[in-house]
């Protein structure tokens, strides 16, 4: 059983690189190797990193907390980083104020000041903000970086590609490329979300939603080939 939930979530993850895989890079972390203050729970860690980077240092890297599947976010921190000649590193800032973390060439991370890097936790709209601080298991040196496919979760963030420069609206729409018939059912393939209406695109409708957040769980339900009925 186990086997099977792995293969179906490297399958949709597999499906992701054509939207995700635009515009960002990604990189898996141990999640045994982190413990946050106070404790929170969560069970994969990655970084989004955009393609361009490190020569263009314009759009920030995304850390990023999720469930088992990839698919939904925890808690996240959008880091702004510089190479540090004297230390070999990056220094990577977390955004507003939010501490910060050590980066090496190879993605490893390090917590080598006070100074830690805390996480955003999700909060409902006009919620004060809240955070975690985050720090390294005891007897982990550095946290070590694993290439992967970009998890579902990544078509949330910002995609130049796909939303723009200046994204100027919200993103509303969920497009497919076609639809298969098979012998009682039927599947979507290259499922994406869109600021522009689907025609627009040269692509097919699935549906258009108030918010981005039901976009997004139309994205997944295209996805899955599950379609509200």
């Amino acid at each position: 059983m186990y086997a099977k939930i792995r293969l179906m979530v490297l399958t949709m993850m597999m499906v992701s690189v054509v939207m995700a895989g635009e515009y960002y890079r990604c990189y898996e972390y141990r999640a045994g190797d982190f413990v946050m203050k106070p404790p929170l729970p969560y069970e994969r860690v990655f970084m989004a990193v955009p393609k361009v980077w490190p020569k263009q240092e314009k759009r920030p890297l995304i850390m990023f907390f999720t469930d088992a599947s990839g698919r939904h976010e925890k808690m996240s921190q959008y880091l702004g980083c510089v190479w540090n000649s004297t230390i070999e590193r990056y220094r990577c800032g977390g955004e507003c104020d939010a501490g910060e973390v050590m980066m090496r060439k190879d993605m490893s991370l390090s917590f080598d000041t006070d100074y830690k890097l805390e996480v955003d936790i999700p909060v409902a709209i006009y919620q004060e903000e809240e955070r975690s601080g985050l720090d390294l298991r005891q007897g982990v040196a550095a946290a070590k970086a694993e290439s992967v496919t970009c998890p579902l979760n990544v078509e949330r963030l910002f995609d130049p590609i796909r939303d723009g420069e200046y994204k100027d609206g919200p993103v509303l729409h969920v497009c497919y490329t076609q639809k298969v018939s098979h012998a009682k059912t039927f599947s979507y393939g290259g499922c994406m979300m869109s600021m522009k209406p689907c025609k627009v695109i040269g692509k097919q409708h699935f549906g258009k939603y108030p918010n981005e957040k039901d976009t997004y769980n139309a994205f997944l339900r295209c996805i899955d080939s599950k379609p509200l009925k």
